[in-house]
C-alpha cells in the first residue's frame, strides 16, 4: 500500500503444510499459479521436486520485477515462457539498470537458478544477506562484495535431484530426440538394475521437448498389476487426454479435426479402450465385429495412425514406457508395429527395462531380434553404478563440503550401496536419522562419524533396508502403505481411504509420515477440497516402486488377500455406479490376486467376470492376457459349471479354446474343443 507502506502477502490458495510435492507435466493452460513467477520444477518437467525452494524462486522473480520494472522473461507465449524458465538465464539486473548493487543484483540471480539445490536454500538465509545489504545502503550504493549464503544452512540434509556421471548417457538419449525432431524415428532402449536412474535419465530430455513444443507420452507397466493389457500404453494416452482438457475450444477443435482424418473409422477401436479419448474422438462410427486376427490388425493399424496423428515436425513425439520387464506380450507386440512403421516421422520411443529380470526368454529379448531382423535401429544405454567422484560430487553437493574432504566417506558410502543412485540416496537419508550425519548448529558444517559409517551392518538388499525405515513408522502409516502398495504405484486418497475404512481426511493424516520420510510423495495436479475441506482429489505415488514392493512384503499372505479382495469390491461398486468406466482388467486382476472365491456366489461372479475380461482381451487383440484370463476362469468353473450354467459354461469354453488356438497353445486347446464335444447338447 503505497499509502501506509503496509506489505500484505496474498492468494495463498496453492499453500501446502507438506514439505515436498511432485507436479504433474500437465498441459501449460493447467498449470497452477502465475507463469511470470513459476519455478521449473512446478512445470513437472524437471526432476526436481516442488518445495519451499520453489517459493524462493517465485520471490527472486518478483524482486526482479521491483527493481527493474519487467519480469525475468518477458515472452507472450505460455509454452515459450515454461521453457524459458526451465532452460534460460535472464539478464542480470544491474546490467538492465547499472544503479542496482551488483550484491543484490547476484542475490537475485542466486534466487532465479534452475537447479533447486543451487538457490537459496532457507529465507533465514536469504534474509541476513538482504539485512547485510540493507546496512551498506545506509552508507552509500557503493556495497563492497561478500560471500552469499553463509547463513543459509538448513538443518535438513536436502539430496540434490539431479544426476551424476551420466553425461555420455545424457549425450546419447539427446541425441536420439534431436534426430526423431528432424523427422527421424528412433528407439532407444535404456537398462539398468533397479535404482540405478533410468527413469530420471529420461527427464534430461523434456527441456529439449518443451523447446519444441513436442508432446511426451509416458506409460509405466506396474509389477503388481500385470494382468491388464495394453495397460501402461493406454494409461499414457489417458494422461495426454487430461493434459488436453486443459486447452482452449479452438485448439480442442484442432486436435478433434487432426484425429478425424487420421482415424477416420477406425476411432472407435481406441475410444472403446480408451474411453477418455471421447473428448477428442467425437461420434465415432460403430465398427462390426472382426474375427481375432483381422480385430488385431486393425488395432496395430490404428495405433500407427494415431502415433502418426500426433507427430508432426511442430511438435515431435516422446513415448516412454518404464518398466518393461513387466509388459505384457500384447503391449511388446504393439510397441513392435509402431517401431516398424516406415511411414513415422518425428517419433522417438523410449524404453526402459530391469536387464536382471529380462533373459534370453523373455517377449522384450524377443521383440528386439525381430526390430533389428526388420532393419530398425535400436540403439541402447546401459546405466552402471556410480564412481566413486560421483558419488563425492552428490555429497559435496548435499552437505556443502569440498570434493576434496569426502572422498573416504563417498568410498565408504559406494562400498555399502554398490553405487546404485536410489540406493545411495536412502543409505545417506538413513545415515542422517541414525545421526551419523548432522549439522553442527556451532558452526554450520555437516559432520560425520566415518568410524561408526564404516563398521555399519547394512545388507546389501535395498528392499530390506526400506524394510527396516519402514517398521520405524507409525503403525497407521505402515497400514496406509500397504494398502496403497496393492492399488498400484499411483494410488488416490478417496481410493485408500475406502480401503483402509477411514474418512478421508484421517488417511491423509496417516500417510503424513510416509510424506516426511520421502517415501511418497503428493502429484500435485488434481487436487481439490470437497465441502468440508477435505483434499479428496489428491493423488500419491511412490518415490519408487522398491518402496512399494517393500510396503507389500510386511504383509502377511492372507492380509494382501484380504486388501485385494476388498479393492475389487470397491472397483466392482464403481463399474456398476458407471463412474469408472474401463476398469474391468483391473477389477478381476485384484480377484484373482485375492484368492479362491469364498462361497459360491462369489465363484460364480468371478467366473462372469472373467469371461467378460478374457472376451474383451480377444476384441482388444491382446490374445495372451485373454487366454490367461479365460484359463483362470475355465480352473474356477470346473465340470460343475456346465450343469451350473449350460449356455455359460458353452460360451466360456468356446472362448477358452479360441484364446489357447490363437496363442499357440495347440493342447490346452484340444482339451477345450473336447470338453464341448462331450458336453455340448444336440438341439
Amino acid at each position: 500500500n503505497a499509502d501506509t507502506g503496509e506489505t500484505r502477502l496474498i492468494d495463498f490458495g496453492l499453500a501446502t503444510t507438506l514439505s515436498r510435492q511432485a507436479a504433474a507435466a500437465a498441459a501449460v493452460g493447467q498449470l497452477m499459479g502465475t507463469l511470470r513467477y513459476l519455478a521449473p520444477e512446478q512445470s513437472g518437467r524437471t526432476e526436481d521436486l516442488v518445495d519451499a525452494r520453489s517459493d524462493l524462486y517465485a520471490l527472486g522473480a518478483t524482486l526482479y520485477e521491483l527493481l527493474t520494472g519487467r519480469v525475468p522473461f518477458e515472452v507472450a507465449d505460455a509454452l515459450a515462457l515454461v521453457h524459458a524458465h526451465i532452460a534460460m538465464v535472464p539478464v542480470p539486473p544491474c546490467e538492465l539498470d547499472p544503479q542496482i548493487p551488483r550484491v543484490l543484483s547476484d542475490v537475485v540471480m542466486r534466487l532465479l537458478q534452475k537447479r533447486a539445490d543451487l538457490r537459496y536454500q532457507t529465507a533465514r538465509g536469504l534474509t541476513r544477506d538482504l539485512q547485510t545489504i540493507a546496512v551498506g545502503l545506509r552508507e552509500g550504493p557503493d556495497i563492497p562484495p561478500f560471500p552469499l549464503g553463509q547463513q543459509d544452512q538448513s538443518d535438513r540434509l536436502t539430496l540434490p535431484e539431479q544426476l551424476y556421471g551420466r553425461r555420455r548417457e545424457i549425450g546419447a538419449l539427446t541425441g536420439a530426440f534431436q534426430r526423431a525432431a528432424s523427422g527421424g524415428r528412433e528407439v532407444l532402449l535404456i537398462a539398468g538394475q533397479p535404482g540405478i536412474g533410468k527413469s530420471s535419465l529420461v527427464t534430461q530430455v523434456q527441456p529439449s521437448i518443451l523447446e519444441c513444443r513436442g508432446i511426451f507420452l509416458q506409460g509405466k507397466f506396474d509389477q503388481f498389476n500385470q494382468g491388464v493389457p495394453y495397460e501402461a500404453l493406454f494409461s499414457a494416452i489417458k494422461a495426454w487426454v487430461a493434459q488436453m482438457s486443459g486447452e482452449d475450444d479452438s485448439a480442442l477443435a484442432a486436435w478433434r479435426q487432426r484425429l478425424a482424418e487420421a482415424l477416420g473409422s477406425y476411432g472407435e477401436v481406441l475410444a472403446a479402450l480408451v474411453p477418455e479419448l471421447r473428448l477428442l474422438v467425437v461420434d465415432p462410427p460403430y465398427l462390426p465385429d472382426m474375427q481375432p486376427a483381422e480385430a488385431q490388425n486393425r488395432l496395430l493399424q490404428t495405433m500407427r495412425r494415431f502415433v502418426k496423428a500426433l507427430a508432426a515436425p511442430s511438435h515431435p513425439l516422446v513415448v516412454f514406457l518404464d518398466d518393461l520387464q513387466w509388459a505384457d506380450r500384447a503391449s511388446i507386440e504393439l510397441i513392435v508395429s509402431l517401431a516398424t512403421d516406415d511411414e513415422a516421422r518425428h517419433v522417438l520411443l523410449l524404453g526402459a527395462y530391469r536387464d536382471t529380470e529380462v533373459d534370453d526368454g523373455h517377449p522384450l529379448t524377443r521383440a528386439v531380434v525381430e526390430l533389428k531382423a526388420q532393419g530398425v535401429a535400436v540403439r541402447a544405454v546401459a546405466l552402471g553404478p556410480l564412481a566413486d567422484r560421483d558419488v563425492a560430487q552428490l555429497l559435496s553437493d548435499a552437505l556443502h563440503a569440498e570434493h576434496d574432504g569426502l572422498s573416504e566417506l563417498a568410498a565408504a558410502a559406494r562400498r555399502k550401496t554398490g553405487g546404485n543412485p536410489f540406493f545411495v540416496r536412502r543409505f545417506l537419508t538413513d545415515l542422517n536419522d541414525r545421526g551419523l550425519i548432522s549439522l553442527d548448529p556451532s558452526s554450520g558444517l555437516w559432520r560425520w562419524d566415518l568410524a561408526a559409517i564404516t563398521a555399519l551392518d547394512l545388507t546389501d538388499n535395498v528392499v530390506e533396508l526400506i524394510c527396516a525405515n519402514l517398521s520405524t513408522l507409525p503403525a497407521e502409516t505402515r497400514a496406509a502403505l500397504q494398502a496403497a502398495s496393492v492399488i498400484g504405484n499411483v494410488f488416490e486418497l478417496e481410493m485408500l481411504a475406502d480401503l483402509l475404512g477411514l474418512p478421508a481426511n484421517d488417511a491423509q493424516r496417516a500417510l503424513r509420515a510416509a510424506l516426511d520420510a520421502d517415501l511418497i510423495t503428493v502429484l500435485g495436479d488434481i487436487y481439490w477440497e470437497d465441502a468440508s475441506g477435505v483434499s479428496t482429489g489428491y493423488r500419491y505415488r511412490f518415490q519408487h516402486d522398491r518402496i512399494q514392493q517393500a510396503a507389500d512384503s510386511l504383509m502377511t499372505p492372507g492380509e494382501r488377500c484380504a486388501l485385494h479382495l476388498k479393492l475389487a469390491h470397491r472397483l466392482m461398486q464403481l463399474r456398476v455406479a458407471g463412474t469408472k468406466p474401463g476398469i474391468l482388467f483391473r477389477l478381476v486382476d485384484h480377484l484373482h490376486q485375492a484368492g479362491p472365491p469364498a462361497d459360491a456366489a462369489a465363484r460364480t461372479l468371478s467366473i462372469q467376470l472373467h469371461a467378460e475380461a478374457g472376451q474383451q482381451a480377444l476384441a482388444s487383440a491382446a490374445f495372451a492376457p485373454a487366454h490367461t484370463l479365460l484359463d483362470r476362469a475355465m480352473v474356477l468353473a470346473g465340470t460343475a459349471y456346465w450343469t451350473e450354467d449350460y449356455l455359460g459354461a458353452l460360451s466360456l469354453t468356446t472362448l477358452a479354446a479360441r484364446a489357447a488356438y490363437l496363442t499357440g497353445h495347440a493342447d490346452r486347446m484340444k482339451e477345450h474343443v473336447a470338453m464341448v464335444q462331450r458336453r455340448a447338447r444336440r438341439v
